[in-house]
């Protein structure tokens, strides 16, 4: 039996888009849900841009443990998920590991007995969005600082963010990428210019900015927020900024200016969430002007339900990702703060 990935069949989770009768996962931590009762299941899946290096990655959850994870081949092929000698009932979680900017993850069908079904599982009633770059995408947190980058040391599931939102058992969505910042994406210290091809306000009003140039859609769709109505956004951004602002007073001015702006932009699409800002575990010299971009917007609009939250700096016996990056204990030990920090404050009560 073959069945349509449809939202009436299964929770869809993260921005997901319709191209080509396709449906994209498109950032990290993106998922499809469902309870099924069958013995057998294969999903049908697309891969595009893929690299051996930049492979998509899923991982399969059953009953929330990991079950496997898949290395998606370029092109359309099908994947086994369930195969069993006797029916079974399970909850199955298809998440995206890997980020947008690498191989791209589209369901075509899903495969089973005839005698199968599938139900989507129940929405969280809490929601929390996180906008931000390699750190929020868990970028090298399964790696080590002496090897280069695969996507098979990425791991979402194992951000803060998605541990942070799991412990609060609130819904979550990332809309993250590796290297990208407010005013500049990260640049190597013999460069002058800022790098301004694909930054966060650019992107954030699309449901996958990056997919449609990738491949060459003039309509870039723009993301529907009410899909996801946020009670809190965390934004985390300014670390690969700092590449480029280097300390100097006028690209800190404008990095402030910028940050405000995007500040507003996000209250314009959640009017009603907690935001809260913030950095510091890769990049402290830029945690004071994030701070001072978070104080001059609340002080220019009176929006008092925006926060500045600085986060700890890597530790050594916490190890060391690639390139520099937070490995899962790193990951683990921010997802506790901001935990606590929203706890305390009451946001999710």
């Amino acid at each position: 039996m073959k069945l349509e990935a449809s939202k009436d069949r299964m929770k869809v989770m993260g921005r997901y888009d319709r191209l080509d009768e396709m449906l994209y996962l498109c950032y990290s931590g993106a998922y499809v849900e469902f309870l099924f009762v069958g013995c057998y299941l294969e999903v049908e899946m697309l891969s595009d841009f893929v690299s051996n290096k930049e492979a998509c990655i899923m991982g399969v959850y059953l009953d929330g443990k990991i079950h496997s994870r898949l290395k998606l081949n370029k092109g359309i092929h099908r994947y086994t998920l369930i195969d069993s000698t006797e029916r079974i009932s399970v909850k199955v979680r298809l998440i995206k590991l890997t980020e947008v900017q690498y191989a791209t993850s589209a369901i075509h069908a899903l495969f089973t007995d005839d005698e199968a079904t599938i139900q989507p599982t129940k929405y969280q009633r809490r929601k929390i969005e996180f906008i931000g770059d390699s750190i929020t995408c868990g970028y090298g947190n399964e790696g080590n600082q002496y090897g280069s980058f695969t996507t098979e040391e990425e791991n979402a599931v194992k951000s803060y963010a998605i541990l942070c939102a799991e412990e609060l058992k609130a819904d979550f969505q990332l809309i993250s990428f590796s290297g990208i910042g407010i005013i500049s994406r990260y640049i190597e210290p013999d460069i002058e210019e800022p790098l301004t091809d694909v930054l966060m306000p650019i992107i954030y009003p699309y449901t996958d900015w990056y997919l449609y140039k990738r491949k060459e859609i003039k309509n870039k769709h723009l993301w529907n927020f009410n899909e996801f109505i946020a009670d809190i956004v965390v934004i985390n951004l300014g670390s690969n900024d700092a590449s480029y602002i280097r300390n100097q007073k006028d690209r800190e001015n404008y990095f402030v200016e910028e940050y405000q702006k995007f500040i507003s932009t996000v209250r314009k699409y959640q009017p009603e969430s907690v935001i809260i800002c913030t950095i510091g575990v890769m990049e402290g010299k830029i945690s004071l002007v994030v701070q001072k971009a978070v104080s001059l917007y609340k002080e220019h609009t009176g929006d008092n339900k925006v926060y500045f939250f600085e986060e700890e700096a890597i530790r050594s016996e916490e190890g060391i990702g690639t390139a520099g990056h937070p490995t899962v204990r790193t990951h683990e030990r921010m997802a506790q703060k901001l935990r606590e920090y929203i706890q305390e404050n009451g946001w999710l009560d």
